[in-house]
């Protein structure tokens, strides 16, 4: 029930958005938010993953090979 609502929800969203931006004389209509959402969260997923392996690869330079192994 709570995800249908939700989906409602976003949908009705979506739709004063666009309803919004086609009533616009400046803003262009032709942008997809969940493109740009996933794009963005996929950017951010990738910076996390360097940054943690940054993070392992500092550990190596300060720990012997054993214990970081086991990290």
């Amino acid at each position: 029930m709570e995800q249908q609502s939700a989906l409602a929800l976003k949908d009705r969203t979506v739709s004063l958005i666009n309803k919004g931006l086609s009533r616009s004389e400046r803003l262009a209509l032709n942008h997809c938010y969940l493109k740009r959402d996933a794009k963005i969260r996929a950017e951010w997923r990738g910076q996390q993953s360097k940054a943690k392996k940054s993070e392992l690869d500092e550990l190596d330079d300060y720990l012997p090979h054993s214990e970081v192994d086991e990290i």
